[in-house]
């Protein structure tokens, strides 16, 4: 099957400043490689106050999912507190890390956004769990706690959402970017 390159932005930074980000945070990266990102500041609230956060792309396209990648920039205090997962625009739940990092601050390191931040990578070829990483889970590749494999087939077109739960009331964080590094059939 012939692949198409597309480049889907959702925001004003240049397509060369996030290809050479999500490049070098992805493995297999080239050929039929699309890239989404949206860089917004997103509050995370804290559990007493609602908890969590979504953060949205729309994406169109009929497309099959081959492989996938997510790339997430995230500040927060205390990264133990977040449990933090990726739903499909058929509402499918992949959950990406759950209450890891200990009192360790951060996923990723760098600006809080799309642009000049190293981003915490989730791949299902990654020598590596989540679990075994540490904050701000840079450099390199984490396995998510629930494969994104799990997506693999599904139609690319639809609201993408990351969604961020904080599970305690002392410390708080900002989503400050929501990358996707997919191969389409």
């Amino acid at each position: 099957m012939k692949r198409k390159q597309l480049w889907v932005l959702t925001s004003a930074v240049g397509a060369a400043l996030i290809t050479v980000a999500l490049l070098t945070a992805t493995a297999g990266a080239g050929t039929g490689r699309q890239f989404f990102y949206q860089s917004a500041k997103r509050p995370i609230p804290d559990a007493p106050n609602g908890g969590g956060v979504i953060d949205k792309l729309f994406l169109r396209g009929s497309a099959r999912i081959a492989d996938m990648n997510i790339g997430i920039r995230i500040d927060h205090t205390a990264d133990a507190d977040l449990n933090i997962y990726l739903v499909s625009p058929k509402g499918k739940f992949v959950e990406l890390s759950t209450d890891n990092g200990g009192a360790g601050n951060d996923y990723g390191d760098g600006r809080n956004d799309c642009r000049g931040a190293r981003y915490a990578v989730f791949n299902d070829e990654a020598g590596r769990s989540i679990r075994q990483g540490s904050a701000p889970f840079v450099p390199g590749h984490f396995r998510p706690q629930t494969p994104l494999s799990a997506l693999d087939g599904d139609r690319i077109g639809g609201i993408w959402r990351l969604m961020v739960l904080d599970d305690d009331a002392r410390d708080t964080g900002t989503i400050g970017c929501f990358a996707m590094g997919v191969v389409l059939r």
